[in-house]
């Protein structure tokens, strides 16, 4: 947003902030938010590298195409996604490289 629409902005009333303060979230819930997005970064990136599609992968993790998509959309638990880069190949230094990133 440029200088002028926030400076009409604040003089109309209309205060700018960010996604964590309008959604009310802590800052350890926007760590956990963050480690979520790189880890369905890293399985998207991943997958992608190894030529594989979503309903291979959940063929070899034995789950369902549709949980790897809510995987790589960021909707699923950290350690399913922990699961999915373990059958990548992706080793514990690495996970734990992205989780400290």
């Amino acid at each position: 947003m440029n200088k002028a629409k926030r400076a009409r902005l604040a003089a109309a009333g209309i205060e700018e902030i960010d996604v964590q303060d309008w959604l009310g979230l802590s800052d350890v819930d926007m760590e956990v938010i963050d480690l979520k997005v790189a880890m369905a970064k890293a399985v998207i990136d991943c997958r992608k590298s190894k030529r594989l599609s979503q309903k291979k992968l959940a063929a070899l993790m034995e789950s369902s195409q549709s949980r790897v998509s809510a995987m790589e959309k960021g909707d699923s638990s950290i350690e399913l996604m922990a699961r999915a880069l373990f059958t990548l190949g992706v080793d514990r230094k690495t996970i734990a490289e992205l989780m400290a990133a």
